[in-house]
């Protein structure tokens, strides 16, 4: 620590630093720490030459890492997912199996285990993507398929003991929130109308979307038997066959009429 002593006298300060030897030592070292991390940056040739190799090897960085004895493996990852990303900001769409592979890959890595942004900078997902596809599809511990009786039975048990509570119970019952929402509402809640939705429901359907936006909670109060979920599927549904349906009536242009 520093201190200071004030004399009065002359109006002077004067500094009292302990262990002056030991702080003297440690201003003649940062310059050549810091010209260390000068060449440690990454040049051009590195940058293309790790393209190269991961044309090659894929993200296999332990064989990529015997091209580059002065890098890590974590470096040699960081700087890759740090090039991609200045190529593709925020994907959208299906993921691809690279970026399943890729997730797979950093979810492996302590530096990047389910921090979200850090992952999301990484592969040029946004982090609620990233986080998404993670809980609902690529997490080993997930069970996907058909449900069989016990996890119903188990399910049914779950929601009397915790109440709606789906990320308790998904991770006792390892299926994903959403799978454990959706089957208690389509198949198990009795207070839940099973089967086709009626036109008046429909219509009920579409003029709560005009009075409440995409509210859908305030939506399924006047659909009764009706949940959220469910009215969002329907809604969905019922937009892409309108986008068909217009899509058929639209004219086709018939170029052997022009010639």
């Amino acid at each position: 620590m520093y201190c200071s002593r004030l004399f009065a006298n002359t109006k002077s300060c004067c500094i009292i630093i302990p262990n002056y030897k030991r702080f003297q030592s440690t201003l003649q070292v940062q310059p050549q720490l810091a010209a260390k991390r000068e060449t440690r940056r990454w040049t051009e040739e590195e940058k293309s030459k790790l393209i190269a190799e991961v044309e090659k090897h894929g993200t296999a960085w332990r064989v990529i890492r015997n091209s580059f004895p002065e890098r890590s493996t974590n470096s040699l990852a960081r700087l890759w997912y740090r090039m991609q990303l200045e190529k593709n900001v925020h994907k959208h769409g299906r993921w691809s199996r690279e970026e399943d592979e890729s997730l797979l890959e950093l979810m492996d890595m302590p530096e990047y285990r389910s921090r979200w942004k850090v992952i999301s900078e990484a592969l040029g997902r946004t982090p609620e993507s990233c986080m998404i596809r993670w809980r609902f599809n690529l997490d080993p511990k997930l069970r996907k398929g058909k449900w069989t009786q016990e996890e119903d039975a188990t399910l049914l048990d779950l929601i009397k003991e915790h109440g709606r509570r789906w990320s308790v119970i998904a991770n006792k019952i390892e299926r994903s929130e959403h799978s454990c929402l959706v089957r208690y509402y389509d198949h198990l809640d009795p207070n839940i109308k099973q089967g086709r939705w009626s036109e008046e429901e429909d219509q009920k359907l579409l003029e709560g979307v005009r009075q409440h936006g995409f509210r859908w909670s305030e939506i399924v109060k006047d659909i009764p038997g009706r949940y959220a979920v469910g009215a969002i599927a329907r809604y969905r549904s019922y937009i892409h066959k309108q986008s068909q349906t217009e899509a058929k009536r639209t004219p086709t242009i018939d170029s052997n009429k022009d010639k």
